[in-house]
């Protein structure tokens, strides 16, 4: 032997074998469960950082953001925004079974157009308007302003 300061690996302690299973199934299942965890870290990390760019938003406008109302606002809207990612990923969450029976989309001649109905998540025992009359008339108003704008500048 040399003297170069080499120690060699004892041989005896190399145990061999294969890392990987080779029942196709098995390997299926793996890489399902591997996409699915990553899958989750990714999209939780993005939430993450979403979350406290919106918090700082809310922050700089002068929010009160230690208002436990705001709390139960800020915690619903990141989970539905979650539900939108994993849906994506074609991902399961119950934010899209919400987002299922509270949303409606229509298509229309300036695109599509989604319409909340929070009636059919909310049963106080009677009908109820969602939106006050000016927040309604707003509504119309814009609406009747995006039909104009569209129809002055439609390419066809």
């Amino acid at each position: 032997m040399t003297n170069d300061n080499v120690i060699l690996f004892p041989l005896d302690r190399v145990k061999q074998g294969t890392s990987v299973n080779p029942d196709p199934k098995e390997n299926a299942k793996q890489t399902a469960k591997i996409k699915k965890e990553k899958t989750r870290e990714y999209v939780e990390t993005h939430i993450d950082d979403m979350a406290l760019g919106l918090l700082r938003k809310f922050v700089d406008m002068a929010v009160k953001t230690d208002n436990k109302e705001f709390t139960k606002g800020l915690a619903l809207l990141i989970d539905v925004m979650r539900g939108m990612l994993y849906r994506d990923f074609q991902v399961k969450h119950p934010a899209q079974s919400l987002t299922e029976k509270l949303v409606t989309v229509k298509e229309t001649r300036n695109g599509p157009q989604a319409e909340i109905n929070y009636n059919n998540v909310i049963d106080n025992g009677k009908k109820s308007k969602p939106l006050s009359n000016d927040i309604r008339q707003d509504l119309k108003d814009t609406k009747e302003g995006w039909e104009d704008f569209n129809d002055e500048f439609d390419p066809t």
